[in-house]
C-alpha cells in the first residue's frame, strides 16, 4: 500500500455519503471518487452522478478516470503546437509584444502571414488530433455491435 493510495482513502474516508454510495455500488472506484472529491469538493457527488448518467448514456456501467481527468493530447501534437506558438510569439517585436501585454484596449497588430498560417495550422493540427481522439474514445467505448444497428 502506497502513501498515496493511503492519502485517497483518508480523503474518501471524509467525503459525502452520496460520494460513499456511488463506490459501494460499484459506479466509481475509490481512486475515481476521491479525485472527484480533491477536484470538486462539496460538489463531487453531484459532479460524479453527473458523470455517471454521461456514462450510462453512452453505454458504459462507471464512472472512469477519464471522466474526471479529460483525455491528454498526444504528446507529439502537444509539442508541435507548443513549439509553433512559440516561434509565432518570439516573431513578433519585443515592443509589440509589452504592448500586448500591458494594454487594455484593442488595437491592431502587424504579423508575419507566415507565422501566422503556421499557427493556424497549429490549431487545425491540435483540434484536429481531439477530435480523432473523442471519436476512438467513443469507438472504443460501444460495446452495441453494428448488426444491432442495421448494419452489415
Amino acid at each position: 500500500m502506497s502513501p498515496q493510495w493511503v492519502g485517497k482513502m483518508l480523503v474518501l474516508a471524509g467525503a459525502n455519503t452520496d460520494i460513499h454510495r456511488i463506490v459501494f455500488a460499484g459506479k466509481a472506484s475509490a481512486s475515481v471518487a476521491a479525485d472527484a472529491v480533491r477536484q470538486h469538493g462539496e460538489q463531487a457527488g453531484a459532479f460524479l452522478s453527473g458523470e455517471l448518467q454521461k456514462a450510462t448514456a453512452s453505454v458504459k456501467k462507471k464512472v472512469i478516470a477519464g471522466s474526471i481527468k479529460g483525455h491528454a493530447y498526444p504528446r507529439k501534437v502537444v509539442s508541435t503546437y507548443v513549439e509553433r506558438v512559440g516561434s509565432f510569439v518570439s516573431q513578433l517585436p519585443e515592443a509589440q509584444r509589452h504592448a500586448i501585454a500591458n494594454s487594455e484596449t484593442d488595437f491592431q497588430v502587424e504579423v508575419s502571414a507566415k507565422a501566422l498560417r503556421e499557427l493556424l495550422t497549429a490549431h487545425s493540427d491540435i483540434s484536429a488530433a481531439g477530435i480523432q481522439q473523442t471519436t476512438q474514445c467513443l469507438d472504443s467505448a460501444e460495446l452495441v455491435p453494428s448488426l444491432d444497428r442495421g448494419g452489415h
